[in-house]
């Protein structure tokens, strides 16, 4: 994994939660009506959520493979405290946007995009309580 060092930033990481909702309220309200952009945009809000935890941690991803970077790193040090079925939801919602943006348009199931949407947010959920806590550990050290 490659990654640098940055100043830990938690307005920044608070920022990036609120798009990881944003992008999760967006795709319930097109999924019913198309399921491969809510499946992006599910997606996409995991994305940002881990980004948002790399940003409170001081990290940020310097190769052309950031988005698995993203997964390695929550992988690496956060398997203990998000469930690795979404972790794995995280890791195949990466191959799938990219299999849907560079190769192929398959049709994806309204019962796969639902359960994919369901797994995000609860991936979004989970990264919001780890920076909730760590927010409280910062400031007890202040």
């Amino acid at each position: 994994m490659v990654t640098e060092r940055c100043s830990p930033d938690y307005s920044m990481a608070l920022d990036l939660i609120s798009s990881a909702y944003t992008h999760i309220d967006d795709s319930k309200a097109i999924l019913a009506i198309r399921t491969r952009p809510a499946i992006s945009s599910a997606y996409n809000a995991m994305l940002q959520a881990s980004n948002a935890l790399m940003k409170l941690d001081g990290k940020i991803t310097v190769t052309k493979e950031h988005h698995k970077e993203m997964v390695d790193f929550i992988r690496n040090n956060y398997n203990t405290k998000i469930a690795s079925d979404l972790i794995d939801t995280f890791d195949n919602g990466r191959r799938l946007r990219n299999y849907l943006q560079y190769k192929n348009a398959k049709p994806i199931s309204f019962r796969d995009a639902h359960r994919f949407l369901i797994d995000a947010e609860r991936f979004v959920t989970s990264i919001k309580k780890i920076i909730r806590t760590k927010n409280k550990i910062i400031q007890t050290h202040i």
